[in-house]
């Protein structure tokens, strides 16, 4: 378990340093505070069971996070920008790497995402010794 994004990110990248020629990389984790799951158990059964009829809520308990609108208000602006800050991360060290896919709770309606599939991918791009890095194709 990582305490940052930063910590979490700059590990793999020195795991997978030895491989010079890795262009694409998804890693299966989710960016997403630890307790972003337990969270979302605990509202449902306290904001929208409690009070099926309330504004703004679901009839029925959402499923997952990403399926509930007080979850993506709450935590999907946050996950997505560590999901660039962790991308451009592991680019740094990576020299090859082109693109890199997460998991992603909050994947949207968007070149890179896949809302299905719950991933997201950010693409890397290299210019005078910058990074910059996007969930769209440069």
């Amino acid at each position: 378990m990582y305490a940052t994004v930063d910590g979490l990110a700059i590990s793999f990248a020195a795991a997978l340093k030895p491989l010079k020629k890795l262009e694409h990389l998804y890693l299966g984790i989710y960016l997403s505070d630890l307790d972003v799951f337990h969270r979302h158990l605990v509202h449902c059964a306290i904001d929208i069971l409690s009070s099926p009829a309330k504004p703004g809520t679901h009839s029925k308990p959402p499923f997952a996070p990403d399926e509930c609108v007080i979850c993506i208000a709450r935590h999907a602006t946050d996950v997505r920008a560590r999901e660039l800050l962790a991308s451009a991360l592991v680019a740094r060290t990576l020299q090859s790497l082109k693109s890199i896919a997460w998991s992603s709770y909050f994947a949207e309606d968007e070149p890179g995402d896949d809302v299905m599939a719950r991933s997201t991918n950010v693409w890397i791009h290299r210019k005078d010794g910058k990074i910059r890095v996007r969930r769209a194709p440069w």
